[in-house]
C-alpha cells in the first residue's frame, strides 16, 4: 500500500475513534431501540432508489448527487433488495403492499427464468446492460434469491414461494448435459 494512502487510512480511523471515545451522557441513549422505525426508514431508502420501472439503480454518486442503473450490481445485488424490503416490512408489521415494495418485488420475480434461475434481462428496456447479447444470470445472485424468496415466505406464507424455490425438477444447459435436483425428503 502507498505511504500517502495508509497515512490517509490512518488519519480517518484516528478520527473515528475519537468520536467514538469521548463520553456520553446516559440522557443521550435512547432507552429503546426502535426497530419498527428504523426499518421503516430503511425502506424508505429502499424504495427511493427504483426508477419508473422499479428496477433498481446501484451506481450512486455524491458530487453531483445522482443515481444510475449498473449491470453487473444487478445480478448478484438485486435479490438483496428483495430479502431486505421483505425483512424491513415484517419489522414494521406491514406487507409488501403497505410498504410500497410490491412493484420492485414483482419486477425482480418476473426475471426469473423457467428454470428457475434469476436472469439479467438484456432488451431495449435495459440498454446500459451491455454485458451479455442474451438474458444473463451469476451464480453469486442465485443464493440471494433463494433467501429473498425465503423472507417474502416468511411475511407473506402461501404455497406460491415454496413452489418457486422448488423449481423445475431438471434444467437443460445445452444439448448434451442437464443438472437435476434432488428429490426433497
Amino acid at each position: 500500500m502507498p505511504r500517502k494512502i495508509f497515512y490517509r487510512l490512518l488519519s480517518i480511523g484516528i478520527f473515528a475513534l475519537s468520536l467514538f471515545s469521548r463520553s456520553i451522557n446516559a440522557e443521550e441513549l435512547s432507552d429503546t431501540l426502535d426497530l419498527a422505525r428504523h426499518a421503516d426508514l430503511a425502506l424508505n431508502g429502499l424504495n427511493g432508489t427504483t426508477d419508473q420501472r422499479d428496477e433498481f439503480m446501484f451506481r450512486c454518486s455524491i458530487s453531483p448527487p445522482t443515481l444510475a442503473h449498473d449491470a453487473y450490481s444487478f445480478s448478484a445485488c438485486g435479490p438483496k433488495y428483495i430479502e431486505s424490503m421483505a425483512m424491513s416490512s415484517l419489522m414494521t408489521g406491514r406487507g409488501l403492499d403497505e410498504s410500497g415494495s410490491r412493484q420492485a418485488v414483482d419486477y425482480l420475480m418476473s426475471c426469473l427464468g423457467e428454470d428457475g434461475l434469476f436472469y439479467c434481462k438484456i432488451g431495449p428496456e435495459r440498454p446500459w446492460d451491455t454485458a451479455s447479447p442474451e438474458d444473463w444470470t451469476n451464480m453469486y445472485g442465485q443464493g440471494r434469491m433463494l433467501r429473498a424468496m425465503l423472507a417474502v415466505h416468511e411475511l407473506e406464507g402461501g404455497d406460491v414461494w415454496v413452489d418457486r424455490m422448488r423449481g423445475p425438477e431438471t434444467t437443460t444447459v445445452d444439448s448434451t448435459s442437464q443438472f437435476y435436483r434432488l428429490p426433497s425428503r
